[in-house]
């Protein structure tokens, strides 16, 4: 078997290939998998197979690992069960995750909340809640802000599985509110991971909404009730150390005699840096100018000036800058980054670097490397499809002015 996965769905497979007789299992797991992951893995019997990746990543890339699983299926000796794409996904929740919590719940459930990833519990149980009338309400994570399995907003634009049908409501959580509710579910014994607290963060947030908007009434019960169900999805002994990265030291007990410890320990400081820069702050900053007028001076092929300081580094796939990219990016492919960091770090020391990718995830993560080495850097917020989305000016290689009528 061969997967793209480093959590559940990798160790699953792992465990159950050995079970059935199949010879090997590979997990593709990105290179920002946490050492903790690795040994689990590890420890299941799986072979790694490490790529160059953010954690969620994109479907359709032709480097993913996705794809790679994809390629190696083609081969008489590998089979990829896909879980980004097989019906069986969302059909096993539907036969099964949705058939015991309609038996758990003796049918009586007003609100059904997940968050979204591959999105296939949402298809498979919802469809099946949806015979009951249930409300569903799906979580997903804010922009830059890492929890493993769920996907932001503008991620789920590449998933295949039609979850915007089943989906009622959308609610965007935090990293830091996602891992705060994991941490008070375990403090009530029920051990329960960051994944699992986005889901509790996100069903909170959205009860208090129709509570202030004075619609909570609408789904009571006979017996005048609202129940509520979340999916306790993960567990948290996998992330340990993000519970104290992520969350305020205010939340923990303190530590007596904490020089005796043989191993230190140590509350990591919250920084308080800004990694992103706006749409409409870039065109400020950068150009000096609104987006009509910048429009304007591309259609008559006038000579665009910038502020000298900033740098706009476009890191998507050659075809994906050629087909429309903000004026004056330079295209500069992840693996370029990879090779040449060092060198670009000192190329760049004394300019502002705005990193630029599809939705803003990756670039974000290499805003935080050079950011890390002592380099004024940003990443647009939303990518270079909150730009198209905008309107804002861009060009085409295959054809110079690309403006919406």
């Amino acid at each position: 078997l061969f997967e793209s996965s480093s959590g559940n769905m990798a160790f699953s497979l792992s465990v159950l290939s050995q079970y059935f007789g199949y010879d090997k299992m590979r997990a593709i797991i990105s290179h920002e998998t946490n050492l903790a992951k690795l040994e689990m893995l590890l420890l299941s019997g799986a072979e790694i197979f490490v790529n160059q990746e953010p954690i969620c990543p994109d479907p359709q890339a032709q480097n993913s690992g996705i794809a790679l699983a994809k390629k190696m299926a083609k081969s008489a000796y590998w089979q990829n069960l896909n879980q980004y794409a097989n019906e069986a996904n969302p059909q096993g929740h539907y036969q099964n995750c949705a058939n015991q919590l309609i038996e758990q719940m003796d049918g009586d459930i007003q609100i059904f909340c997940s968050s979204l990833g591959t999105t296939g519990s949402m298809c498979g149980i919802a469809t099946s809640l949806k015979k009951l009338n249930t409300h569903t309400v799906g979580v997903v994570r804010k922009p830059n802000n890492p929890v493993p399995g769920p996907r932001t907003l503008q991620q789920l634009k590449m998933i295949e599985f039609d979850w915007q049908k089943i989906t009622d409501e959308i609610v965007a959580e935090s990293t830091e509110r996602a891992y705060i509710q994991s941490m008070k579910l375990c403090r009530q014994g029920i051990w329960a991971g960051p994944s699992s607290g986005l889901n509790l963060a996100g069903l909170l947030t959205y009860l208090r909404k129709r509570l202030k908007d004075g619609n909570l009434d609408k789904l009571r019960n006979k017996n005048n009730e609202v129940n509520c169900v979340i999916l306790a999805c993960d567990l948290p002994f996998l992330y340990l150390d993000d519970y104290f990265k992520y969350i305020p030291k205010s939340y923990f007990g303190r530590i007596y005699h904490q020089e005796r410890l043989l191993n230190g320990f140590t509350f990591p400081k919250k920084s308080k840096e800004q990694k992103t820069i706006k749409c409409s702050n870039l065109l400020k900053e950068v150009f000096a100018t609104k987006s009509t007028h910048l429009w304007n001076m591309l259609s008559q092929t006038k000579e665009i000036t910038t502020n000298a300081e900033y740098v706009l580094i476009d890191i998507r796939r050659k075809e994906l800058y050629n087909t429309g990219h903000i004026p004056t990016s330079i295209n500069m492919e992840e693996n370029t980054l990879v090779n040449q960091t060092d060198t670009l770090i000192e190329q760049f020391q004394n300019k502002t670097l705005i990193f630029i990718c599809e939705y803003g995830e990756l670039s974000y993560l290499w805003a935080k490397i050079f950011s890390e080495k002592g380099v004024k850097a940003f990443s647009l917020d939303g990518g270079i499809t909150k730009w198209s989305e905008l309107n804002y000016p861009r060009l085409s290689n295959a054809c110079p002015i690309n403006r919406k009528k």
